[in-house]
């Protein structure tokens, strides 16, 4: 091999190795949850869950489940379900 292909390699390799290291340490944290700090902060108020199920309502989703995320009500979850899809509601909840 030629002195242009080792120094090739070998700057190709500190480049890739810097980025993995890169991208190692720029990796945020995973929370733990197991940690106290996530404990249900809203004990005074139960969980509900809403389910939306939407069979061809391209047209309303959106102002539907904008509406339910705006809700003043500090526990809770949306669950959006696509109920024998025959219109174009996906993508128009994202």
């Amino acid at each position: 091999m030629s002195l242009f292909h080792w120094i090739t390699g070998g700057v190709l390799g500190a480049a890739w190795f810097s980025r993995v290291v890169d991208a190692g340490l720029g990796m945020p944290k995973v929370a733990d949850v197991a940690k106290p700090e996530w404990a249900d902060a809203n004990d005074s108020f139960p969980r509900v869950s809403v389910v939306v199920p939407a069979r061809d309502e391209e047209g309303t989703i959106a102002g539907v489940l904008r509406g339910l995320l705006a809700l003043d009500y500090p526990n809770f979850e949306v669950l959006a379900v696509d109920d024998r899809f025959h219109g174009q509601n996906r993508g128009a909840d994202g």
